[in-house]
């Protein structure tokens, strides 16, 4: 599962990261836009 959080928002992304989130990358989809941390989840197979 992948998602992006506002990289302005350090705590946002520590609660992700608290979920098993792993921040994998940066990104910034368009000039105009914030920069993201890409944060990943591995997903079990039940």
């Amino acid at each position: 599962m992948t998602l992006l959080v506002d990289s302005t928002h350090p705590r946002v992304q520590a609660l992700y990261e608290k979920w098993g989130y792993e921040k994998r990358d940066e990104a910034r989809p368009s000039d105009d836009s914030p920069l993201y941390a890409v944060m990943v989840r591995t997903l079990r197979e039940s």
